[in-house]
C-alpha cells in the first residue's frame, strides 16, 4: 500500500501529466453533459450513452500516451531504486504503477456511468436490462479498451529507445483509427485486396456509435467484442509477465504461456461467424454489403413453385448468429425437385426427408433446389442452416427479422433485392400457412403469432416477424403494439406513441391487423421497407408519418421507379432535369427507359394529364403492367 501511495504521489506531482489528465476528464465530461442539457436535442438515454461511447478512441489514445510517460517517468525517479530493492521489485513497481492508472481510469468510467445512470433514473425508464446495458457498455468501451492501452504502454517502456516506442504508438494509433477503414476501402476498390478482417481486429470503437441509435438494440456488447479486447489484453499481459520475470524463472514462463493460450483461445472464438450490426465501409459485412453483393454479377431469378407449402415447423437457435431447423410440409409429393428462396447469408448444411435420409440439394446465392432421391412421396423436407443477414440481425442482444425477409425457406425463386433503389422487395405470400415456431433465445422474443410462452408461437399467417431487444408492448382495442421502449422521452410519451399508431389504424380499418411490430431501423432502410402489411400484422420501422410510409409501400416493385421519377419531378425539378440529362447522355432510348418515356409522354400529352393517369396506375393493385408498358400504352 505504501508503494502505491508513493507512485500515486509521483503521478500527482508531475504537472504536465496531471494537467493533461484534468483537461481530458473535464473535456469529455463537459461534452457528454452538453448532450444532456442541450436545448436543441430531446433528452433520450441512448443518444447520451452514444456521446459517452464516442470517447472510446480518444480515451484509449489518451491512456496509451499518458501511461507510457508516467511509467517512464517513475523509472527515472528516486523511488525506482527503493521499489526495485525489494523482492520482485521490478514486478511490484509495474503492478503498483498500473494499479494507479487503473484507479484513475475507474474514476473516469464512474463519472460517465454516473451521468448515464442519472439520465436513466430521471427518465424513469424502469427496465433493468437497459441499466445493465449501460454498465456493460461503459465497462467494455471506456474501461477494458483503455486498460488494454495501459498494458500496451507498459510493454513499450521496455523499448531501448523512447523514439522507437513512440513510433510504435503512432502506428498503433493509425491502425485503430477510422482512417485505416478508409484505406481498407481503397484497397478493396482499387487493388481488389480485402483487408477488412485486419481492419476489424484493430477497430475498438463501438459499431454504429456515430449513426442514428438503434433503439431496440442499443450499442453492441456482443461476446465477440469482449473476445476481441480479451485477445489483446491477455497477449500483452503475457509479454509483460515474460519481460518482468527473472531470467529463466519457470513460474514466469508458465504464466506467460498460459496467458498466450487464453489469448489464442479467445482469438479462435472471436473469428467465428457472428450476426452483428456493421455500418462500416466493409464491402462484405458493412453498410453497402447487400448492394455490393447483388451488383456483382448475381443473377436473380423468378420462378413460381410447382408445389405449395402447407405448414412450417421451425426451431430457431439464437446465439452469436442464427441457426435453424425448418421442416416444411409440401402439397405436391412426387416432384423431381423443389425450389426455395433463402437469403444467401444463411448456409444450408443438410436437408433430409421425413425419415431423416439426406437429400441432394444445391444452394446458389438465394436459391436452393432440393432433389427427390427416389420415386417415394416427399411430403416433408427438413432444412438445417445457419448464418446471418447484414441488415436484419439475429443474436443474443437482439433480433430484427421482418416477415418479408427470407430468413426461413419460401417456395419458388424470388428476386428479393431491388438493385435500382438498393433495398429488399417486400414479397408476401397470398396464402396463409400453419406455423409452429420455437425460438431458443436468452431474451424475450415477440412474434405476430399467438404466444404460447417460453418463446414458442403458433398460428396462421402469410409471414412471420420476429423481434427481440429493448421492447415493450401495449394493447389498444384488441391490437397489440410492440415497440422499443427507448423511443419514449419526456415529450414523446407512450401515450403519444400509441396515439400515432392507433390514429393510423383508425383511418385504415380495412387492414384488419392484430399486431403492429416496430422493427429496427438499420442502415437507413429504403422508403418501401419502412412499412409492410400482412394478413394479421404490420411491420414499421418508425412511428411518425405512417400515412406517407403506407403510401410508399402501396406501390409494387415494378412501378416504383415511375413513382420516384414523378415525385422528383413534382418536388425537386432541378434534380429531375439532371437525372434526365444523364439518362440521355447514356444513349438510352424511350422504349428502353422509363424516365425518357415519361418525359416524352409529358411533352406530348401534358404534364398534369400524365401525372394524374400515372398516379391511378401506381395505386391500382389490379394493374400488373410494368411502368414502361403503362407509359407506352398511355394515350
Amino acid at each position: 500500500m505504501e508503494r502505491i501511495k508513493i507512485q500515486t504521489s509521483i503521478f500527482l506531482k508531475n504537472k504536465l501529466i496531471l494537467i493533461l489528465t484534468l483537461l481530458f476528464f473535464i473535456m469529455s465530461i463537459a461534452y457528454t453533459l452538453l448532450s444532456v442539457f442541450s436545448p436543441y436535442i430531446e433528452l433520450n438515454s441512448l443518444p447520451v450513452l452514444s456521446t459517452s461511447l464516442r470517447f472510446t478512441f480518444p480515451t484509449m489514445l489518451f491512456f496509451l500516451f499518458i501511461s507510457f510517460e508516467y511509467l517512464i517517468k517513475i523509472k527515472t525517479s528516486h523511488a525506482y531504486e527503493f521499489l526495485k530493492s525489494g523482492k520482485n521489485g521490478l514486478s511490484t513497481y509495474y503492478i503498483n504503477g498500473i494499479s494507479v492508472l487503473v484507479m484513475i481510469l475507474f474514476l473516469y468510467c464512474f463519472m460517465h456511468l454516473a451521468i448515464n445512470g442519472a439520465v436513466y433514473f430521471y427518465l424513469s425508464i424502469n427496465h433493468v436490462e437497459y441499466l445493465l446495458h449501460i454498465i456493460m457498455n461503459v465497462f467494455l468501451n471506456l474501461f477494458l479498451v483503455p486498460l488494454m492501452s495501459i498494458f500496451l504502454a507498459a510493454v513499450l517502456t521496455f523499448c531501448n529507445k523512447r523514439v522507437s516506442a513512440y513510433v510504435l504508438m503512432i502506428v498503433f494509433s493509425f491502425l485503430t483509427s477510422p482512417v485505416f477503414g478508409i484505406i481498407g476501402t481503397w484497397f478493396d476498390s482499387d487493388a481488389n485486396i480485402y483487408i477488412f478482417d485486419l481492419v476489424d481486429f484493430f477497430d475498438f470503437v463501438p459499431p454504429a456509435v456515430s449513426w442514428t441509435p438503434i433503439y431496440a438494440f442499443g450499442f453492441s456488447v456482443l461476446p465477440y467484442r469482449f473476445m476481441q479486447i480479451g485477445v489483446w489484453i491477455f497477449a500483452l499481459f503475457a509479454v509483460l509477465i515474460f519481460v518482468l520475470a527473472r531470467r529463466g524463472k519457470k513460474s514466469g514462463i508458465i504464466s506467460s504461456a498460459i496467458c498466450l493460450l487464453v489469448s489464442l483461445g479467445l482469438f479462435l472464438c472471436y473469428i467465428q461467424p457472428v450476426s452483428k450490426i456493421d455500418l462500416s465501409y466493409d464491402p462484405l459485412e458493412g453498410s453497402t454489403a447487400d448492394q455490393s453483393y447483388y451488383h456483382k454479377n448475381v443473377v436473380q431469378k423468378e420462378k413460381k413453385a410447382a408445389f405449395v407449402i402447407t405448414k412450417y415447423d421451425i426451431t430457431f437457435n439464437i446465439g452469436s448468429a442464427l441457426s435453424a431447423v425448418a421442416t416444411v410440409s409440401l402439397s405436391n409429393e412426387r416432384l423431381e425437385s423443389y425450389e426455395f428462396t433463402l437469403y444467401h447469408g444463411y448456409i444450408v448444411s443438410k436437408i433430409t426427408d421425413v425419415n431423416g435420409n439426406d437429400l441432394r440439394f444445391t444452394q446458389e446465392s438465394d436459391y436452393i433446389t432440393v432433389y427427390n432421391n427416389s420415386d417415394t412421396p416427399l411430403d416433408k423436407i427438413t432444412m438445417y442452416y445457419s448464418g446471418s443477414g447484414q441488415r436484419y440481425f439475429s443474436n443474443v442482444q437482439g433480433i430484427s427479422l421482418p416477415g418479408y425477409f427470407p430468413y426461413y425457406p419460401q417456395s419458388g425463386f424470388k428476386e428479393i433485392f431491388d438493385t435500382d433503389i438498393g433495398g429488399f422487395n417486400k414479397y408476401t405470400e397470398k396464402n396463409d400457412f400453419d406455423f409452429n415456431i420455437v425460438v431458443n433465445c436468452p431474451k424475450k422474443v415477440y412474434c405476430n403469432l399467438s404466444d404460447n410462452g417460453h418463446n414458442s408461437f403458433t398460428g396462421k399467417s402469410n409471414a412471420i416477424t420476429l423481434v427481440s431487444g429493448f421492447y415493450d408492448s401495449y394493447d389498444w382495442n384488441g391490437v397489440r403494439i410492440i415497440y422499443p421502449y427507448l423511443f419514449e422521452t419526456r415529450n414523446f410519451t407512450k401515450d403519444m406513441i400509441i396515439s400515432e399508431i392507433s390514429g393510423f389504424l383508425q383511418k385504415n380499418p380495412r387492414l384488419g391487423v392484430k399486431k403492429v411490430i416496430v422493427i429496427s431501423n438499420v442502415n437507413s432502410n429504403r422508403p418501401y421497407e419502412r412499412l409492410a402489411v400482412y394478413h394479421d400484422h404490420m411491420d414499421i420501422n418508425w412511428i411518425l408519418d405512417l400515412d406517407t410510409m403506407y403510401s410508399d409501400q402501396s406501390v409494387t416493385a415494378n412501378k416504383r421507379k415511375l413513382k420516384n421519377y414523378i415525385d422528383t419531378f413534382i418536388h425537386v425539378k432541378e434534380l429531375y432535369t439532371q437525372i434526365l440529362n444523364q439518362e440521355k447522355a447514356n444513349g438510352s432510348t424511350a422504349k428502353e427507359s422509363v424516365l425518357l418515356m415519361l418525359d416524352e409522354k409529358m411533352n406530348k400529352l401534358g404534364e398534369e394529364y400524365v401525372i394524374e393517369q400515372s398516379k391511378k396506375f401506381l395505386y391500382d393493385e389490379n394493374d400488373t403492367r410494368s411502368a414502361l408498358e403503362f407509359l407506352c400504352e398511355l394515350e
